[in-house]
């Protein structure tokens, strides 16, 4: 008996209707399974090797309309054909109706019984295709952790798929402001439309107007052509405005009659459209500050901020750490073809303690580090304080303490001041040592600043110009 086209399972009580069904599936190429009653079929159906059904409507135990309902809560993907007599046509349009993929009329022509499986199978391979996607696109944004943190920001994100309102994040670097965005828009019923990302900082405020509502050819010196805005290519999806807190008083000026009026109006155009876009926002500054110090509209802040997610520092969520650690480190194995790479508790324990001044992109970073360059495929925090702090020991191993486990308080503390040191040098750098900005971003005043960048050797910013001339 071949299946190579699948298995087909036929739920007819009338047992020579259902040979007579089965043999010609079989000589189709296709497997099959029958059954006699309702109980029969749901039990033969939740093996999960069936690839459609054929449904009578008048069973001894139950209703065929009742069974293809416990048949769709099994596996909504499965095509159910029902096979009905004359009399049953206006009950098994209404099963279609219910979620039948389709109605054969006894006696059944073999033509049509062939045409409308392929049919069924064709639909189910697709949906299934498309699931398969729906769920891979969802697992690169999903959030990881249990946290009490978490699941806090992981209600806020469902609340917030649900509705239009507007949503503001804000929370440190790398704790995962653009994930939540994103997380938001593919739990939405926007989440087949586009996802437009907009770094308010990194585009220069003469070109930021363009750059959000487009321009029409002609409309200024260089114009050789209309160009769409990114709130237009956004239409019917999400538009992700990163780091808003930069952007300046003139645009968030139009930016708020967007967001009051749902209208574009391109540099040069005579005319405006309706643009149809859900507008996240992002910061990592205090806008409560901006807004009261005159550099951020207060009417533009409270349209954004109807609903508010804070993304926890990692540093307050500190039980999440071996989750995110184990699930990082199987990504970066698995994307960089290497054999699978496992955690002791020691290198749990030591990433539990780490300060992760960088937050959950700096231990992300890490463990693809270990990943690619530890020659150990059982990682211990001496594989770790050799990434971290290579070239110190030859092997990057350390020398054992008196019980023998390689950690020595010194170990960890040179390897804590190096990650901090590297991540302010890093946060300095992206901020051009302005010290007030930087500051704000670790999350501590000025002067522990100033503290911290003495202790750990870290020159000012007149010595970083000595250095760079």
């Amino acid at each position: 008996m071949s299946s190579s086209n699948g298995k087909i399972l036929i739920i007819d009580d009338d047992v020579r209707i259902a040979r007579m069904l089965g043999d010609v599936l079989e000589e189709h190429g296709y497997g099959v399974e029958t059954a006699a009653t309702a109980k029969e079929g749901l039990a033969k159906a939740r093996d999960g090797r069936c690839q459609a059904v054929l449904l009578d409507l008048k069973l001894p135990d139950k209703n065929g309309r009742e069974l293809l309902g416990d048949l769709l809560v099994l596996e909504p993907n499965l095509p159910v054909i029902i096979i009905s007599a004359y009399g049953d046509i206006t009950t098994a349009v209404e099963a279609v109706k219910a979620g039948a993929f389709d109605f054969l009329e006894k006696p059944i022509s073999t033509d049509r019984l062939l045409l409308t499986l392929k049919h069924a199978l064709e639909q189910r391979k697709l949906q299934n295709y498309v699931e398969r996607l729906e769920n891979e696109a969802g697992g690169r944004y999903r959030i990881l952790g249990r946290s009490p943190a978490i699941n806090k920001v992981l209600t806020l994100i469902d609340k917030a798929a649900a509705v239009k309102s507007g949503v503001l994040i804000t929370g440190e670097n790398g704790t995962g402001k653009e994930l939540a965005a994103r997380a938001i828009h593919y739990r939405s019923p926007r989440q087949n439309r586009p996802f437009v990302k907009i770094n308010c900082a990194a585009i220069p405020d003469s070109l930021m107007e363009s750059e959000l509502f487009g321009y029409e050819k002609g409309s200024f010196t260089g114009a050789v052509s209309a160009k769409k805005g990114r709130l237009e290519a956004a239409d019917g999806g999400t538009v992700f405005l990163d780091e808003i807190g930069d952007m300046s008083l003139a645009t968030q000026s139009k930016l708020l009659r967007f967001l009051q009026e749902g209208e574009i109006e391109k540099l040069g155009a005579v005319a405006q459209r309706m643009v149809d876009v859900r507008v996240i926002a992002a910061t990592n500054q205090e806008l409560e500050t901006a807004v009261k110090e005159k550099r951020f509209r207060e009417d533009l802040y409270y349209r954004l901020n109807v609903i508010a997610i804070k993304m926890p520092p990692l540093r307050e969520r500190r039980e999440d750490i071996p989750l995110l650690a184990q699930t990082f480190l199987a990504e970066a194995c698995n994307q960089n073809g290497l054999v699978e790479k496992t955690l002791t508790e020691d290198s749990l324990r030591f990433l539990t303690e780490q300060s992760w001044l960088g937050n959950v992109r700096q231990l992300k970073n890490l463990m693809e580090r270990v990943a690619v360059l530890s020659e150990r495929q059982v990682l211990e925090p001496a594989d770790f304080l050799a990434v971290m702090h290579e070239g110190e020991t030859e092997g990057g191993v350390k020398e054992k303490d008196s019980e023998g486990t390689g950690k020595s308080p010194s170990s960890i503390r040179k390897a804590r001041d190096s990650f901090e040191r590297s991540h302010i040098i890093s946060v300095l750098d992206d901020n051009k040592w302005n010290m007030a900005r930087t500051a704000k971003i670790l999350g501590i005043d000025r002067a522990n600043l100033y503290r911290k960048m003495r202790r750990l050797g870290i020159g000012t910013l007149e010595k970083k110009r000595e250095r760079s001339i």
